[in-house]
């Protein structure tokens, strides 16, 4: 099995140096700010220059910081012995790599082609400078159903998410979340019980989120993309969370407020989003429990969505009086003809059963998986067997397969002969389980 591949571009390299804490390293010197950045970006621009050029060349940050910019956020212009103190920063950022990987989360710069481009179009010079992200890279693209409402949320509203997200699934939408308690966790837990994808933009804790089972599985399968603006190691804080909301906004195509009171994070974001030049589709639900927030939000512009309303009828009124130019003809958003059927969600169900490797691999099956992790099985117990414990933690240390997803394999590779199991007896307690492989196995493979 190939190692994933965390290397990153000499951009995100000198953006992370410049812009990022790096994990628990907080040295004497503050990374820079957003605007601060911004500033840097703009000069290297006007020198035809890029980020990856200040590792290179020792003088640059000195014309760098000589070029006047205007912007009117730039409180405080980095100065040329801060930028070159960061940039010397290089044990402390492999450290931090190195940590982040074994959690399996990589950053991406915003001068990097991967770097979601959705994200820059609606935010512009307000993008973070760095993402940190874990799970599949091909959802970067976003699009789809933002999902966001009330931590408490009724259980009308509940309903009404997973019904929703049930159509964006049958309909091959994305779903795009927030992560939190509520509204986020219940759109997110529907769209993995029905097979759907998720991009999920977190206010911090990344690393922690990463090891939840269900978040491992979806990541193996490649079906969800956790993303943060903040350091992977930094915690939940409101202020984070508050600025998380405009990165669902930017993210998915629509939004669907489930539930809102007329204050907190759900009220601002998407009061904020309503008020664009160009915003979103909001789609506020309107249910039998009429919400004060909910019904303020559609006199603002929110489009009401009622309990007998379904989805494709709702998107192209959506379409039609959000300040966007969207038409039906826009096969990413209106494309319904792909309707998956009740057996191919047990049939993905039943897949899901068996956590996959990690998306970098590409596997889709469960012998894609099988074939890859057979190896490995055969070159540990070559040489002498191997009690099941030890095996699992020298060939899966991090849980990336489920005890169930673990079992198949063994089995099948039991009941091919390719591994024996035995019991190897113990003074007290039950026997361990031992498996031995034949050394001519691993020589064929």
């Amino acid at each position: 099995m190939t190692d994933m591949d965390f290397s990153i571009s000499e951009n995100t390299q000198a953006t992370l140096l410049l812009c990022g804490t790096l994990g628990k390293d907080n040295g004497a010197t503050r990374p820079l700010t957003l605007p601060q950045y911004n500033a840097v970006v703009q000069a290297l621009v006007s020198l035809n220059k890029r980020p990856s050029d200040l590792l290179h060349d020792a003088g640059l940050a000195e014309t760098v910081c000589s070029i006047p910019v205007e912007n009117a956020r730039l409180k405080e212009p980095a100065s040329a012995d801060r930028l070159k103190t960061l940039l010397d920063r290089g044990f402390a950022l492999s450290m931090a790599l190195n940590r982040w990987a074994q959690y399996g989360v990589r950053p991406v710069g915003r001068g990097d082609d991967l770097y979601p481009a959705r994200m820059k179009l609606y935010l512009k010079g307000k993008a973070p400078a760095v993402l940190y992200y874990a799970g599949s890279n091909q959802l970067w693209s976003g699009g789809g159903m933002a999902f966001v409402g009330s931590r408490d949320i009724s259980d009308e509203a509940t309903e009404a998410i997973r019904r929703v997200v049930r159509e964006c699934v049958d309909a091959n939408m994305p779903i795009v979340s927030g992560g939190a308690r509520g509204a986020d966790q219940t759109s997110m837990r529907t769209a993995f019980e029905c097979g759907g994808s998720v991009v999920a933009a977190l206010p911090g804790d990344l690393l922690k989120t990463c090891l939840t089972r269900e978040n491992r599985e979806a990541i193996g399968a490649g079906r969800v993309l956790l993303f943060s603006a903040v350091d992977p190691d930094e915690r939940f804080t409101p202020i984070n969370a508050m600025d998380r909301n405009k990165y669902i906004y930017a993210m998915g195509d629509y939004a669907f407020v489930a539930q809102s009171d007329t204050k907190g994070g759900t009220w601002t974001g998407a009061v904020e989003e309503l008020k664009r030049p160009e915003h979103h589709p909001v789609f506020v639900y309107m249910g039998h429990s009429r919400v004060e927030g909910c019904a303020k939000l559609v006199a603002q512009g929110g489009v009401a969505w009622t309990p007998s309303d379904t989805l494709q009828p709702m998107l192209e009124k959506g379409a039609a009086t959000a300040n966007k130019n969207i038409t039906v003809s826009q096969p990413s958003l209106f494309d319904f003809a792909a309707t998956r059927t009740d057996g191919d969600r047990k049939e993905e169900t039943a897949l899901r059963q068996v956590s996959e490797p990690k998306e970098p691999y590409c596997l889709k099956t469960k012998d894609d998986v099988y074939s890859v992790v057979l190896p490995l099985l055969l070159t540990a117990t070559a040489k002498k067997g191997q009690i099941e414990k030890a095996l699992r933690k020298s060939i899966d240390p991090d849980g990336y397969f489920s005890p169930k997803g673990w079992k198949l394999l063994l089995d099948k590779a039991c009941a091919e002969g390719k591994l024996a199991r035995t019991e190897k007896p113990k003074k007290r307690g039950k026997p361990d389980v031992l498996y031995v492989g034949l050394q001519k196995e691993v020589v064929n493979t």
